[in-house]
This record gives structure tokens, C-alpha cells and sequence, in this order.
């Protein structure tokens, strides 16, 4: 009979041996880092092309985030179950990202940006360190007392702040600023930091490959992992691709800021609700059906008429993503035990980067050849992939459970 990891106990995302009271500073470090994302995720795909980067260049450029998600989680995960200093390396990783937006916009200002090896660097180590810092902001929440998900929560506050002020604020001919304004946000969160705790709970003794040994013993969880990289791949579609077929249906900025929005709106509604969601349904099951109303998320994107439309389909993106977001953190919450959680964060982004790296290596080309459709049904095609690869989960864990 195959056995789960020890569970950490309970049936929210809240993990054991958490230090009493509310955790000061961790909305504020939410709101003020998702804020960054924010402006960044839905307009860098419009700055980069502003700037001359297109097809191929645009994807090596955008490809960075998913790719170093895949090396940097990991060993930032691994490390934290080492030495114990979530906080510290927070401030850390949090510092550098600040650092390389900064940079981008002091190349903007200078007149550099357009060139490759620039950006390229710049993006690079802020794409090393943007996954390890939300890694890290969850590790402290998850062992601190409290609700994951409503704190949690003022991050898609900040996202949906961010993406609606940076559109509003900053129509196309302002679009330069962009680089200054992620790494505000970004200074912003790195004070913050500074009042978190250095160290959330002991050092544990625990490795990445231990963490890599325990999930692998575990057959629902590769096939839970293999679906979450597939789902990944499909989503890349909409980070890289959303925002150019919002405005190639005749959307403004003011506009896509508004459509991205309206998405992280339900994100915060859901993530409000997701603990008593997941007390009353398992987390496997509630990924199967996140990833199908995935599926049909980017068929609808796949026959969009109009932007305007989009606003019925973005609601979606509560599911597609928060609760995507959270079902599989309770998975691996309660398949690593907490003395090994960062090391398997760390695989759980990396399989994740892989999926949306390929994605987006796939999807710039794609959209420069066949526009929003061929994209949108390619990329609900791997999100029905991922369906089945998270229902043979679901069915593994009640064969074993029956045994």
C-alpha cells in the first residue's frame, strides 16, 4: 500500500509549529511586491515591443522569468530548509530584483534600452529573483498563525492596484516608465522585509534532493506535477500573449489594465473563500476542475470578437489561477511535512517554469505567425493535458487510500 508524507496537520494552507499572534508586515510586503508584478506582467510584453523586440527576441527576453523559476525556487527552498532565514533571504532576493529594475530604468533614461544584451541582463536577474521572492513571502505565511488565503489575498489587491494605476496613469507614450515604477513597488517591498522575521521557525536538516526523493515516492504527486508544468504552458499564453490580443481588438491601456483587473478581482474574492473550499473539497479534485474551467477560459480567448467581451471571460482567472495557486499549495503542504515545504516549493515553481518557459518560447512565435487563435487553442488543448494528468492523480490517491 502506497502512504502519503506525513501530513502537517489540518485542512487549510497553514502549516505547524507557527509562532503565535498575526504576522506584522506581511500585507503590506504582499500588496507592495504583487503591485510590482502588477504593472510589470501585463505591459512588459507591450514595452518590449515599444522598444523593438519582436517574435523571437520578445520570447528569449520574456522566457527569463518561467526559465530561472525553473533553477532559482529550488535552491532558494532548499536553502531556507537549511538555515532557516526566510526573512533574511527575502530581503535578500527582494534587494536585487529592486537593483536590476532600477538599472533597466536608468538604460531607459539613458537611451540603451533597445539594446539586446541590456534588457537581456537587466531582465535576467530580476527573473532570478521575482518566483524565490513569492516563495518566500509564502513560506513565512504559511507557518505563521492566521488565514493563508486572506492575507494572501492583499498580493492580488496590490497586482489589481498596480495594473489598473500603471494603465490609467501611463497611456502608450509614457510606457518608459515602466521599468522606474516596477522597481519602486519593488524598494517598497524590500522595506518591508526588513520587519518580517529573519527566521520563521528552526533549521531543518532538509535538502532539495530529499525533498525530490519524498514527492517521487509518491506516484499521484508526479502525475500532479507533470499537470501543474502542462497547465503552466497554457497559461504562458495569457502572460505573454493576453495583453497583444486585448489591444489588437482595438483595447486601449486604460483598457487591458481594466480586463486584468477584472480577473484579479475574482482572484481576491476567491482567495477570501479558499480555506473553507478547501475544507470541504479535496485539493485534487479542486485542481481537475480549476484546470477544465482553464480549458475553457482559453477556448473563449481562442474566438474572442471583441475585447469588450473579454470582461466575461477574465472572471475566470479566480479559478485559472487562485485557486490553481492554492489547491496546489495545500497538495504539497500536506504531501511534504513542514520541515521540508521550501524544498518542495521549489520543485512544485520548477516544474511550473519548465511548462511556461516552453510556453512562452512557443506562444511569441505562434502570435507573430497565427495571431490570438491558433495560440488560445493550443493552449487550451494542454490544459485539457493537464486535466487528465491531475484526474489520474485524483484516481491514483483513491486507489491507494481503498488499498
Amino acid at each position: 500500500m502506497q502512504h502519503d508524507a506525513p501530513d502537517a496537520g489540518g485542512t487549510s494552507t497553514q502549516a505547524s509549529a507557527s509562532p503565535p499572534g498575526p504576522l506584522r508586515g506581511m500585507r503590506s510586503f504582499y500588496f507592495a511586491g504583487f503591485a510590482a508584478i502588477g504593472i510589470h506582467a501585463p505591459y512588459f510584453p507591450l514595452w518590449l515591443e515599444a522598444h523593438g523586440f519582436r517574435g523571437v527576441s520578445m520570447s528569449l527576453i520574456a522566457a527569463l522569468s518561467p526559465a530561472l523559476s525553473a533553477v532559482a525556487p529550488p535552491l532558494i527552498g532548499a536553502l531556507s530548509d537549511a538555515r532557516g532565514g526566510r526573512g533574511s533571504l527575502l530581503s535578500v532576493v527582494c534587494g536585487l530584483a529592486a537593483l536590476a529594475m532600477s538599472a533597466l530604468a536608468l538604460a531607459e533614461a539613458s537611451g540603451v534600452a533597445r539594446t539586446f544584451v541590456v534588457v537581456f541582463a537587466c531582465v535576467f536577474v530580476y527573473a532570478s529573483c521575482r518566483a524565490p521572492i513569492i516563495l518566500l513571502a509564502d513560506r513565512i505565511a504559511l507557518e505563521s498563525s492566521g488565514d493563508y488565503g486572506r492575507r494572501r489575498l492583499w498580493g492580488s489587491v496590490g497586482f489589481l492596484l498596480g495594473a489598473l494605476g500603471f494603465g490609467h496613469l501611463c497611456p502608450p507614450e509614457y510606457a518608459r516608465w515602466l521599468p522606474g515604477a516596477v522597481a519602486l513597488a519593488l524598494w517598497s517591498a524590500f522595506c518591508v522585509s526588513l520587519r518580517l522575521p529573519r527566521a520563521s521557525r528552526a533549521p531543518a536538516r532538509g535538502h532539495l534532493t530529499g525533498a525530490l526523493r519524498r514527492l517521487g515516492r509518491q506516484p499521484r504527486m508526479v502525475f500532479l506535477l507533470l499537470g501543474s508544468s502542462s497547465f503552466s504552458f497554457s497559461h504562458a499564453s495569457y502572460d505573454l500573449c493576453g495583453s497583444l490580443a486585448f489591444r489588437d481588438l482595438g483595447a486601449s491601456s486604460h483598457t487591458i489594465g481594466l480586463l486584468w483587473a477584472t480577473g484579479v478581482v475574482a482572484e481576491v474574492l476567491l482567495l477570501a473563500r479558499a480555506t473553507q473550499l478547501l475544507q470541504a473539497v479535496p485539493a485534487e479534485r479542486l485542481l481537475v476542475a480549476s484546470y477544465a474551467i482553464g480549458a475553457l477560459r482559453w477556448l473563449g480567448m481562442s474566438a474572442l470578437p471583441s475585447a469588450e467581451i473579454g470582461f466575461l471571460l477574465q472572471p475566470l482567472h479566480g479559478v485559472s489561477f487562485g485557486l490553481v495557486w492554492i489547491s496546489s499549495l495545500e497538495v504539497l503542504r500536506r504531501a511534504s511535512g513542514p520541515s521540508a515545504l521550501g524544498g518542495a516549493q521549489g520543485v512544485f515553481m520548477a516544474a511550473n517554469s519548465a511548462g511556461g518557459t516552453l510556453g512562452i518560447l512557443t506562444f511569441g512565435p505562434l502570435y507573430a505567425a497565427s495571431g490570438a487563435t491558433g495560440v488560445y487553442q493550443l493552449a487550451a488543448l494542454a490544459a485539457c493535458g493537464a486535466v487528465l494528468l491531475s484526474s489520474l492523480a485524483v484516481v491514483r490517491r483513491a486507489s491507494t487510500s481503498a488499498a
